[in-house]
């Protein structure tokens, strides 16, 4: 340090950090101007030039300074427009990276249009093409520059600007022979849209692959793929693709079976596993899959099933359904199965019950379902075969000796045969075989004799009642039978005005003889019921109810050795006025001769009416 520089400005120390401090408060232009200018040390050249406005100044320095952050800087502070196209248009620079990029920092200053748009024509430096395409809004200028250029960074740069999709289909159709243009599309456009409409356009396989594989939309890719011919490529997408559609579509035109069964075997949707199911007919390799799945796989049933389903062979089916391991994977085999030989076999001798079922849902033949509905081990297999089982001896015979109530109830719902039915009904102690029984039969004797059967349960008799027509078993039931409900159900279906008349004064059960009334119409003997005081009041006065004879009524209402209430009752059904008014004359109760008045006055207001 000398002592001049106590006199110098602290811009001026030769000590650098004071030097850089003292530029950081310093405002005054002309002295940072030179401190820009001819500073020796570049990181306070760079604080003077951060505080520079003089245009310029500026670019004098974006042009010569010796260092490249500082002419960055310097480009990156120019607001003028004239003066940045100066630096992007400068024939003085040297070409290199270093030039490149402090014109690249002038035209992200440049705002200018008209400019911007004679850059991207006309600089030699395609990047510099590039970036000025990127900053034009102008679309017919964009479409112009994509029509002429001969750099593809460039015309790609320029689609991805293009916002105008009216545009673009236009340059599509104006180009639609230029595979490179729509190709350009294809892949720059930033609508996916118009993506997918140019690679509807292309043909050329090697630019469809290149879409297929790396556009960033799925729904772009899966349009390439749909035009896509070449199989490795095909294959390579429907492994590798993060999409599932789009797999799927590679895998819809694969045809390769051993690459087929590679992705059925590992893809992780089970989308593209199905369709790659669906594509493989070979089938020793479906067999193959199949062993190798349950191997490898023993919980995934339901995708060894799948490749099960695929498979048509006979003898493979066959086999599956008798050897295979995995008992689902056999069912679906025997479902599958229509050898009639293999399906007995299997019937017949197969350890697995469930099997076995299986096998008898798709037997025919009546012999063998009949031996397996006799003999087989398991219920459910029995049972199964009674089902399919229509021979009508065969069915009686199991209804009438099986052990097993159930297959005897199973053979009862298939008889046809009412004698056969008949004598079931009368041996066979199982209430439910008994109640499907009486549902079948039509045998009024056998209806009748399980409805008169006391040992047998009131609802089972009660069914065979409301079957019964026949008149004599009915009035038998419903005149002796100990059960009020049982007496109740025949009543309901009997018709002999004489014997409903009966059970009206005779049954101890107020349901029952209610019953018997509704049912009853015969005047005479309504009339006979209604006389009768050993016959409850009620049931006499639901007989007046259903009274229209006039003189039956007329006799009831005279009688004084009715009670009064009937007697009032009948009187209200009166129509004739010489009855109502002899009543009102004669009769000793003055009750009954207010209602006849009473009635009189009805009748006459009726008749004015």
């Amino acid at each position: 340090m000398s002592l001049l520089d106590f006199f110098y400005p602290r811009w001026k120390h030769y000590d650098k950090e004071i030097r850089l401090c003292a530029v950081k408060k310093l405002d005054n232009k002309k002295k940072l101007a030179k401190i820009a200018r001819k500073d020796p040390e570049e990181d306070i050249r760079e604080a003077a030039v951060q505080k520079l406005e003089n245009q310029n100044l500026l670019t004098e320095i974006a042009k010569s300074d010796p260092s490249y952050i500082i002419r960055c800087m310097a480009a990156e502070r120019l607001q003028n427009q004239d003066l940045l196209m100066k630096i992007i248009k400068e024939d003085t620079l040297v070409e290199n990276d270093t030039i490149f990029n402090i014109r690249r920092e002038a035209v992200k200053k440049m705002e200018e249009q008209t400019i911007l748009a004679d850059i991207a024509k006309n600089a030699k430096d395609k990047r510099i093409r590039k970036q000025a395409s990127g900053k034009l809004k102008d679309q017919i200028i964009l479409v112009d520059i994509v029509m002429n250029d001969e750099s593809l960074d460039v015309r790609r740069t320029i689609i991805a600007n293009i916002t105008d999709q009216a545009l673009l289909q236009a340059i599509m159709a104006d180009v639609a022979e230029n595979e490179s243009i729509i190709a350009d599309i294809a892949k720059s456009a930033k609508d996916k849209g118009i993506r997918r409409e140019a690679v509807e356009k292309l043909k050329d396989q090697t630019i469809l692959a290149d879409i297929a594989k790396n556009d960033i939309r799925a729904s772009v890719r899966l349009e390439a793929v749909k035009k896509l011919q070449n199989q490795a490529i095909l294959a390579d997408i429907a492994k590798s693709d993060e999409d599932v559609i789009v797999r799927q579509e590679a895998v819809e035109k694969l045809k390769d079976q051993a690459i087929l069964a590679d992705i059925a075997k590992n893809d992780e949707s089970s989308y593209v596993q199905k369709t790659a199911i669906n594509r493989i007919t070979d089938q020793v390799i479906l067999h193959a899959i199949l062993e190798y799945i349950t191997i490898n796989n023993p919980d995934d049933q339901e995708k060894a099933i799948g490749w099960m389903r695929r498979i048509k062979d006979k003898a493979i089916l066959a086999d599956i359904a008798k050897n295979f391991k995995d008992r689902g994977v056999r069912q679906e085999a025997v479902k599958k199965l229509e050898d009639q030989d293999a399906l007995i076999d299997i019937a017949k001798n197969d350890k697995d019950a469930s099997i076995r079922r299986e096998a008898v849902k798709k037997l025919v033949d009546q012999a063998i379902l009949a031996k397996i509905a006799k003999n087989d081990k398991d219920k459910k297999v029995r049972r199964e075969a009674m089902k399919k089982l229509e021979d009508q001896a065969a069915l009686a015979d199991i209804a009438k000796n099986d052990q097993d109530a159930s297959i005897r109830l199973e053979a009862v719902k298939k008889l046809k045969d009412q004698t056969i039915l008949a004598d079931i009904a009368k041996n066979d102690k199982s209430i439910d075989i008994l109640h499907e029984t009486v549902k079948k039969l039509k045998d009024q004797a056998a209806l009748a004799s399980i409805a008169k059967n006391n040992e047998v349960l009131i609802w089972v008799r009660q069914e065979a009642v409301k079957k019964l027509e026949d008149q004599a078993f009915l009035l038998d039931i419903a005149k002796n039978d100990k059960d009020a409900s049982t007496r109740l159900e025949a009543v309901k279906k009997l018709k002999d005005q004489i014997a409903l008349a009966d059970i009206t004064k005779k049954d101890k059960d107020e349901s029952v003889r209610q019953e018997a009334m509704e049912k009853l119409s015969d005047q005479a003997a309504l009339a006979d019921i209604v006389k009768n005081n050993e016959i409850p009041v009620c049931d006499r006065l639901e007989a007046v109810k259903k009274l229209k004879d006039q003189v039956a009524l007329a006799d009831i209402a005279k009688n004084e050795d009715i009670l009064v209430w009937i007697r009032r009752e009948t009187v209200k059904k009166l129509e004739d006025q010489a009855i109502l008014s002899d009543i009102v004359k004669n009769d000793e109760d003055s009750s009954i001769r207010e209602e006849a008045m009473a009635e009189i006055w009805k009748l006459k207001n009726k008749q004015s009416n």
